[in-house]
């Protein structure tokens, strides 16, 4: 009787193949929740200030449908 060879072989390109396609199926498992994902606050590393101010009271109007202050 033959002994037998418990080691599976695999091919160069099945395993090339599945190297390259593990990024794409990692990622959305390892993606925490969307609730943590949530910021209370706009730009948490930066100082309060005018310019602060500024740019999230630009961005916000410029953000917002309807807002009479930005052109169509």
């Amino acid at each position: 009787m033959k002994p037998t060879n418990s080691r599976v072989h695999l091919s160069r390109r099945v395993l090339l193949g599945t190297l390259a396609a593990l990024p794409t199926l990692i990622p959305p498992l390892c993606l925490p929740s969307s609730s943590a994902n949530a910021q209370t606050e706009q730009l948490p590393s930066w100082n309060d200030g005018p310019t602060k101010t500024s740019i999230t009271d630009f961005v916000r109007r410029v953000t917002t449908r309807g807002d009479p202050r930005v052109e169509s």
